[in-house]
């Protein structure tokens, strides 16, 4: 079964990613490296990466995900069927990339079973780290942010009414370590993952 990683961006899902490839988990063609931001790296899955933006190219007729995140975005899904259906022969295989949440219907349609974990974090840190990223700087002001933030927020209630195993898991409990987050997320993936690459220090 797929694992999904849905996030809005500067919400944690590298470091999710993280401790899924040191439990055992991988994603393939990584080539986004770590850099300032990101400091153990990105984790996403080039060829997803750019069959998700044509998607959204093609589907996203008010070119919302430049600034604002299109919300329940449908399209043909018989034209991806190649892709997706030969996307991985793994096991434990997880897919991160912040487009999932833009266009979660084309997930649906071929991997309706997979477990999917949404993150959640408070909006004012989110904001905060929006605002120190280089590669956010397409918002100018924070109500730009917000807008962009609450289009997620209505994508990711969807994803958790449509996709059967899915969970809420709070990445600042995951860091801190707080109210049992992290045996939540271990009993949902049923194993026990490897945490001891988190640092608080760096999480911004």
């Amino acid at each position: 079964i797929m694992i999904l990683i849905v996030s809005t961006p500067r919400s944690g899902s590298s470091l999710i990613s993280k401790v899924l490839t040191d439990s055992g988990y991988f994603t393939e063609n990584d080539i986004k490296k770590k850099d300032e931001f990101n400091r153990n790296g990105y984790f996403e899955d080039d060829s997803v990466n750019k069959i998700l933006s044509s998607i959204l190219k093609k589907y996203d007729l008010k070119n919302e995900d430049r600034r604002y995140a299109p919300i329940g975005l449908k399209f043909d899904y018989e034209n991806y069927k190649t892709f997706f259906v030969n996307i991985t022969k793994h096991e434990k295989y997880f897919i991160k990339n912040i487009k999932i949440a833009l266009c979660y219907n084309v997930f649906y349609y071929f991997f309706s079973d997979s477990k999917v974990i949404i993150l959640n974090r408070p909006k004012n840190k989110t904001i905060k780290s929006f605002n120190r990223t280089i590669f956010m700087n397409q918002f100018e002001n924070n109500n730009q942010i917000e807008k962009y933030l609450n289009s997620f927020r209505l994508n990711k209630i969807k994803i958790k009414e449509l996709f059967k195993n899915s969970i809420y898991i709070d990445v600042d409990n995951i860091v801190y370590d707080k109210n049992n987050e992290r045996l939540k997320l271990n009993k949902f993936l049923g194993t026990k993952l490897d945490y001891s690459s988190i640092n608080s220090e760096f999480w911004t």
